[in-house]
Parts: structure tokens; sequence; C-alpha cells
């Protein structure tokens, strides 16, 4: 009986710890905003940089309560710069030497961790290699080792739980806005306004002025970038067509002059008077459209417009 009663605890433990596993991945899995190398971006590592500098004046840790030197925290705030460079040197080079690794609609949680702790890995090294140069000691490799055994847990738990809580922010402003939206429904307007007469319709252009498309206003959904091309999604009697043109997404965003077919993300061009939904996660918006899977992501800095169109 014990030792039944024993190989049921012991499957029960097992059986939890699967599901905690789980619940892990399936959270890495959720998604993260991509954040671009802008100006913003820029301002985030300079803050940083900053503020472990202003960290080690202030509280005095790993020691440095014990170090005494007339210029103290000049040397102090020196860190800051070994970290801004070193961030700032990681985010570039690993961008440009990985493109395609960096796409907004398929970064996760578990993609900006894994992206974090390298950087944070050597921004730790340039500290290092700071201190070394300052007091003129010798770079070692057990140094290096010394110096990540107590810096790199802290730093790597500092900056999970920033990605953790920034995402629960995200995800609880996101979803809150989009349940508060009352999308219209079009179909039930009692005046339909003259970009959705059966007349009105859509001119679009290839770059070199030699192919053009023309569709109704009413029966457009979406366009979507493809390289060099873009791809023109259409109702076309009962079911979805597409036409491929060559030119770029920004010169057919300009060639349209209806007010509610804009740009709403860098890949795509949408129709809001095809949405029907709209939903929200840590990455922002995503749009919801009329009888067809299409799920059209809202890039944060067109939230305004989209959401002044959609509660109009």
């Amino acid at each position: 009986m014990r030792q039944h009663s024993a190989t049921n605890v012991a499957f029960r433990n097992s059986m939890i710890s699967f599901q905690y596993i789980c619940q892990m991945l399936s959270f890495l899995n959720k998604p993260y905003p991509l954040y671009e190398m802008g100006w913003k971006r820029i301002l985030v590592i300079l803050s940083s940089g900053l503020f472990v500098s202003l960290f080690l004046i202030i509280f005095q840790p790993f020691g440095t309560d014990t170090f005494d030197h007339p210029y103290k925290n000049a040397i102090l705030m020196g860190y800051s710069l070994a970290i801004i460079f070193s961030f700032l040197g990681f985010e570039f080079i690993s961008r440009a030497i990985f493109p395609s690794y960096f796409k907004d609609e398929a970064w996760t949680v578990g993609k900006q961790i894994m992206y974090s702790i390298p950087n944070v890995a050597l921004s730790i090294a340039a500290c290092y290699f700071y201190k070394q140069w300052i007091f003129g000691l010798h770079v070692s490799w057990q140094g290096l080792l010394g110096f990540y055994q107590f810096a790199l847990p802290i730093a790597s738990f500092v900056v999970v739980g920033w990605i953790i809580l920034d995402y629960i922010t995200k995800l609880k402003k996101y979803e809150q806005s989009a349940n508060a939206i009352q999308v219209q429904d079009w179909q039930e307007e009692k005046t339909i306004p003259t970009s959705d007469n059966t007349t009105h319709t859509v001119l679009l252009q290839s770059q070199n002025g030699k192919e053009q498309f023309e569709v109704l206003a009413k029966e457009l959904f979406y366009i979507q970038s493809a390289d060099n091309y873009c791809r023109i999604f259409y109702w076309k009697g009962e079911k979805l067509e597409s036409n491929l043109l060559r030119n770029t997404l920004n010169q057919l965003s300009q060639q349209i002059e209806d007010e509610w077919i804009l740009r709403c993300h860098r890949s795509y061009i949408i129709n809001l008077k095809k949405v029907k939904d709209i939903t929200g996660n840590a990455q922002g918006y995503t749009l919801h459209l009329d009888g067809i899977d299409a799920k059209i992501p809202v890039a944060r800095s067109k939230s305004k417009a989209v959401l002044n169109l959609l509660e109009a």
C-alpha cells in the first residue's frame, strides 16, 4: 500500500511538473512587441546605462561601499558608458547580420528573452573590461567568469522580470482598449458614405506606370506587401481573389484617396469598412475582417488613426 501510494504521489508530481512546463512554453510563445531601432529605443538604452551607474552610486553594492577614490562617482558613471556602447553595438550589429530574424509579427516573449540575455552578457563583459582598464589590472578568463558569476544571474533576473511586467502591462492595455471599442456595423448604417457606393473605385498603378489595377472600393479588403510587389485582396463573385502589382506599399498608399482605406502597418493597407472586430494583445491591435479569416496587425504608431475611424 505504501509503495502504491508513493507511486501515485510521484505520478501526480510528474503531471504537475509537466503542466507547469507546458504553461511556461505557452507563455514564451505569446506575442511580444519588437522594439524598432529608433530614437525611442536609443533613449531606453541610454536610460538603462544611466540607471546602473546611479544604482551603484546610491546603493553601493558588490563591495562598492569599501571602494575609496577621489573620483569614485565619475568612475562608477563610466559603467554606464560601457553598458550603453555594448547595448548599441549589439543592437545594430545583430539586426544588420540577421535582419530576417527580426519580424514584428513573429516576435514572442521567448524571443525577446533569448535576445536580451546575450545582450546583457555582452554588457557585463564590457563592464569587466572597463574595470580592468580603469584600474590597470590584468585581464583573465578567470576574472571574467568570476564577474559573470555574481553579475549575470542578477542582471538576467531583472531583465526577465522587466519583460514579463512589460508583457502583462501591454496585454492589459490593448485587451481592455479593444474590448471597449464597438466596431460599427457598416451593413446596417442608414447613411452609406460616398466611399461605399457602387461606382467608387480605387485605381492602383505599378511602379513603372505600365500596369494598373482598378477595383471597387466596397470590394477591396486589404493590400499586403510582398518584397518588391504588393498583393491586392478583393472580393469577386463569391470568393476572395488577389492580384499582384509591382510597387511599394508606401507608393500605393499615396495613390489611394479614400480616408477609410489606409496604411495600418508597414506591411498592410486595410479597408476599414471590412473590419468586423478588433482584438488586442501585447503587440497591439489586430483587425478581423468580415467574411474571411485574415487577421491584420495594426502598428502602434497607426493605432490612434485606426481607432478614431472605427469609433467614428
